[in-house]
């Protein structure tokens, strides 16, 4: 019954087709600044990789074209920015890579290592390009465009009425934009590692949980989701970690001449991009303990989505010293001895 239903999903019907482009536009309009459902508009990529796994790669591609012709319409009518539509061009490079890996029945790990290094070399290009090209260079064009609009004054009011003792602090910040864009730009690299790794995982686990449930399998080799839930990093990566953490509190601390603040911001983007590997490493144990809690339902999911927007750092530093003890082994220990 379960093979019979599959086939009828597989088999294209345009106004399936059609509704999973205006899903992804919509999730990639939720991307709004302010907008509460921002942090949904990671899943934009996910209706056009189910697309791909559903109904090809050529009519997928047709997919983009309309959706993204739909989207820039909206853009400059209605929205006037067009910022929307890079993001959802972006999306759409990321299910092409993600879906083909899939179709290619290749690694996943592999598909977001390689899919996410491309894409950081990508942005890193266009970030020197424009600061090469343009009069004004980047820092100034942060000054000019991006802080302005965070509407500073309006937020140093508020933290005044709040009665917090760190206005003075805020207030000398205000004071020098010029400091200001050096701090924006030493965490660009490092707020854009992540948002691009996690992207990636997030779409590829859910693309390969929907393509077990949606599509039959075939003769041969199929990758889940339990691929990503069972990663783990390898043991050896522990003193890259170290030599990091080493590196990054030097330049901080300016314990040696040698180290200067751009060597501390390579640390530290480092530091965190492994730091999103040992978290996915630290997520498939915690969902381990609840299997093995026996843990499931809406409780499960509340301690699930509570523990990884509250505790995030938590599950980086279990997926850490797990190098060092094997949890899922002390586990089974407990369990065998019950």
């Amino acid at each position: 019954m379960m093979a019979n239903s599959s086939k009828d999903i597989s088999k294209f019907n345009p106004r399936r087709f059609f509704a999973l482009g205006g899903i992804s536009v919509v999730l990639c309009a939720l991307l709004a600044p302010g907008s509460f459902m921002a942090p949904f508009a990671i899943l934009t990529p996910l209706p056009l990789i189910i697309s791909s796994l559903l109904y090809g790669r050529a009519k997928t591609f047709g997919l983009i074209l309309i959706s993204g012709g739909v989207l820039g319409l909206l853009s400059v009518e209605l929205i006037r920015d067009i910022s929307p539509l890079g993001y959802f061009l972006f999306s759409a490079i990321i299910a092409i890579a993600l879906s083909e890996f899939i179709h290619r029945e290749i690694a996943p790990i592999r598909g977001i290592v390689v899919t996410g290094i491309a894409a950081l070399i990508f942005f890193a290009t266009v970030f020197l390009y424009v600061d090469m090209t343009s009069e004004a260079g980047i820092k100034q064009l942060i000054i000019k465009e991006v802080i302005p609009s965070f509407n500073m004054e309006e937020r140093l009011e508020e933290i005044k009425a709040s009665g917090r003792t760190d206005t003075l602090q805020f207030e000398a910040l205000l004071s020098k934009p010029d400091l200001m864009a050096e701090e924006i730009i030493k965490t660009i690299p490092t707020l854009l590692s992540v948002a691009v790794f996690l992207t990636l995982w997030i779409n590829m686990f859910f693309a390969l949980r929907l393509r077990r449930v949606l599509t039959p399998f075939s003769q041969g080799k199929r990758y889940t989701e339990k691929v990503l839930t069972n990663f783990k990093m390898p043991d050896q990566f522990v003193w890259l970690v170290i030599v990091l953490l080493t590196t990054y509190l030097g330049a901080e601390y300016e314990v040696t001449g040698l180290l200067s603040g751009s060597v501390g911001t390579v640390a530290q983007t480092g530091l965190f991009v492994l730091g999103i590997f040992y978290f996915f490493h630290g997520f498939g144990i915690y969902l381990y303990f609840l299997d093995a809690m026996k843990i499931y339902g809406f409780f499960r999911s509340f301690l699930v989505v509570t523990t990884v927007f509250m505790l995030s750092w938590g599950v980086a530093v279990i997926g850490l010293i797990d190098t060092f003890v094997d949890f899922k082994n002390l586990l089974n220990k407990k369990n065998q001895g019950e």
